[in-house]
């Protein structure tokens, strides 16, 4: 089964009116399996949960309020509560799991921007490609949960953006990284990404890499309450799960830095820098203890739930091109928008 494909395009009520009637069933499919499976291998309570859920709302409508009217409108849209919408959108800041997840990297020399992205294996199937096209004609295509409004993608104007998790102490006093993806995608250039990104505040912890069909790229990381840029290194900006900035730190993550110098190595091999080359260096197997791409294994920090590779992207910039491959399948077909 490949991953499915659904398009929205109108008015802001139009785009979200379409996304709740496409997407309802998987919605509430995603919501259940987070509030059911996930969040009950966690301390927080139901009460503590759905506290957190309104401080980020709130946080979230100050800074994007056309952000929380979508949200709204797919909640009214769906018949699915705006706290349980929420929920998937700010899953990444209220849980805040130890667990080792993506490799990501940008050349901006070739306009390419990568990644695995690794997590609980019941998303495989639950995820979805969207394509968004607005009423001003601007686009953009994302990989993202069901519920939510974007992750990894590229829009019109070559913007792409990435994730990788981190884990820090933070205060909840941001927007969600997700929705901070999502403001990404509405930009029309890295001036105006830095903007976004500053507006958003820093309660969060993650790794967002930026990098443009013009040659730009820019990874912001974000780890106990400050924030700070990474530019790329020899041609390469590369990130897994652990903080790379001066005076930056973050929870160690399982894999995290054996997956960061196997792929330094890879990288080192081979300077073509194209597409076959991400590709290989992202379908990396050969530490089986710490394979970049990786099979579903137990997470203890998730009640053994299965994580791995749900998906690996592969944005060729100045082509508007967003490849994705389903699952983790080093050898597996990729399929383009």
């Amino acid at each position: 089964m490949d991953i499915k494909i659904i398009k929205v395009s109108g008015n802001p009520t139009e785009r979200s009116k379409s996304y709740a009637e496409q997407l309802r069933t998987r919605i509430q499919q995603t919501y259940d399996f987070y509030n059911d499976v996930v969040f009950k291998h966690s301390e927080l309570s139901d009460v503590e949960i759905y506290k957190r859920v309104n401080i980020l709302i709130s946080k979230t409508r100050a800074v994007f309020p056309n952000l929380i009217s979508e949200l709204e409108c797919i909640s009214e849209s769906s018949n699915i509560p705006i706290q349980q919408i929420f929920l998937i959108n700010a899953r990444t800041e209220i849980l805040n799991a130890s667990v080792g997840e993506c490799t990501s990297i940008a050349i901006p020399k070739n306009n390419l921007l990568a990644q695995t992205w690794d997590w609980i294996e019941e998303m495989e199937n639950l995820m979805v490609i969207l394509i968004v096209e607005k009423e001003d004609g601007s686009s953009f295509v994302t990989l993202t949960e069901p519920g939510m409004l974007a992750k990894i993608g590229i829009n019109n104007y070559g913007i792409s953006v990435g994730l990788n998790f981190l884990k820090s102490k933070h205060s909840l006093d941001g927007v969600p990284v997700h929705l901070l993806l999502r403001a990404i995608l509405d930009c029309t250039s890295l001036k105006k990404v830095r903007e976004i990104v500053a507006q958003s505040n820093m309660g969060k912890s993650s790794y967002i890499p930026v990098a443009t069909s013009i040659g730009e790229a820019v990874g912001f990381e974000f780890s106990n309450y400050a924030m700070q840029e990474l530019t790329p290194m020899d041609d390469v900006l590369l990130h897994t799960n652990h903080c790379l900035a001066p005076n930056m730190t973050s929870v160690p993550l399982p894999t995290s830095n054996q997956r960061y110098e196997t792929t330094l190595a890879n990288l080192r091999t081979d300077t073509n820098f194209n597409f076959a080359t991400v590709d290989r260096i992202l379908s990396d197997t050969s530490n089986s203890e710490a394979p970049v791409q990786a099979p579903y294994r137990p997470s203890e920090s998730l009640g053994n739930l299965s994580v791995g590779t749900c998906a690996t992207i592969i944005m060729e910039l100045e082509k508007l091109r967003f490849s994705y491959r389903k699952g983790p399948n080093p050898f597996g077909p990729y399929h383009s928008i």
